[in-house]
């Protein structure tokens, strides 16, 4: 087990306990991690000045490394996320929504087409995932139009049926 005396507390403590430091011989900070929160801890307000300082001073290179990381891990945050927001509001895992989709041949399960709404992007949304507003529960994956349209009938049978009633009437 490799160890390393710390500077503030004076303790020879393992390497572990030690943040990395690049500038280092050792690669090694020379406090120990305990030492370094109490002392940010109680410096808190200097090094928020100087990270604020360094942050306008550094704007454009900082903004072109984020810039940088976002477009190389792009597909990796739109996963995540989506495995969030599907976890989130249908407690349900991306395995999950792609199971249905493949057992629904990637159509709507009410009109069996194939989702053509365009996101404010410009890109085919991915179908919309119905579910009992009472209970939760997922009854399967539907295209915007239809998921609107069981939407706006409040999810309520017999509004639905009545629908379709008026609509065998006043057919020609």
């Amino acid at each position: 087990m490799k160890t390393k005396v710390c500077l503030k507390c004076g303790k020879n403590k393992n390497v572990k306990d030690f943040y990395k430091d690049k500038s280092r011989a050792d690669g090694l900070c020379n406090i120990c991690i305990e030492c370094r929160k109490e002392y940010v801890e109680k410096n808190k307000e200097k090094f928020n000045k100087q990270h604020q300082e360094y942050c306008r001073k550094n704007y454009i290179v900082l903004k072109k490394k984020h810039d940088n990381y976002m477009k190389k891990y792009k597909n990796k945050f739109k996963r995540i996320r989506r495995e969030y927001n599907l976890k989130r509001s249908f407690n349900m895992t991306l395995a999950e929504f792609d199971f249905l989709l493949k057992k629904q041949n990637n159509k709507c399960a009410i009109c069996g087409k194939l989702e053509s709404a365009n996101s404010n992007i410009g890109k085919i949304r991915p179908l919309s995932v119905d579910h009992d507003h009472k209970t939760g529960k997922v009854r399967g994956l539907l295209c915007n139009k239809c998921n609107q349209a069981i939407g706006l009938f409040s999810d309520d049978i017999n509004m639905l049926f009545n629908a379709i009633k008026y609509l065998q009437e006043t057919e020609e």
